[in-house]
């Protein structure tokens, strides 16, 4: 048996680089959710979930140590990160980076002030 060439047809990534992302979290945000879950235990949060939505987008659920119900959520509108809380919908912030989006929950979760907005 002779070896015979392998064809191939690359496929381009059509995103530009620094292009917006819109509504989607990259690769990086999701680990960076997934690294911070061991810190949110600490104040009694017990885990993440990335949710996929076709028509809003991804999102973030944040649960309670031993709840059914997500208590925080996380959101990507236009590039900037919104935090809410289940129960009432209310908003606790819109920020330019994850870290601080997850910094609310844990301000707001430990009674403390939240980050001041981006």
């Amino acid at each position: 048996m002779q070896n015979q060439p392998i064809s191939a047809t690359i496929l381009p990534f059509h995103r530009a680089v620094g292009a917006s992302r819109g509504t989607r979290f990259s690769w990086r945000d999701r680990l960076r959710a997934a690294a911070w879950e061991n810190q949110a235990r600490r104040f009694g949060l017990a885990r993440v979930v990335v949710e996929h939505g076709a028509e809003q987008g991804d999102f973030m659920l944040i649960y309670r140590e031993g709840s059914p119900w997500a208590v925080y959520g996380v959101g990507l509108e236009l590039d900037r990160y919104i935090v809410w809380q289940q129960a009432t919908g209310a908003t606790l912030g819109v920020f330019d980076e994850l870290e601080a989006a997850l910094a609310a929950v844990i301000g707001h979760r430990s009674g403390g002030s939240l980050p001041p907005q981006a």
